[in-house]
């Protein structure tokens, strides 16, 4: 998607500048790519990545602060 390549591109300036920059999912829970069957394959159809997804943990990570000024 174009908000993945937004992303990465705005998270690339960011580094070369010194920037700490960590990515969060702010649309899903889990990444498509990241949930898998037992097998460790990807799902072809919806209801059994559902499932998967129901029974697998939510233990999102803390964002980070904002910083207390920015100066340009």
């Amino acid at each position: 998607p174009i908000s993945l390549v937004r992303d990465h591109k705005a998270k690339q300036v960011l580094v070369a500048h010194g920037i700490d920059v960590r990515s969060f999912n702010a649309d899903l829970l889990y990444e498509p790519w990241e949930v898998k069957d037992d097998n460790g394959q990807s799902f072809n159809t919806f209801a059994p990545f559902w499932s998967k997804c129901l029974s697998m943990p939510y233990d999102p990570s803390a964002p980070l602060l904002p910083p207390k000024r920015i100066i340009s």
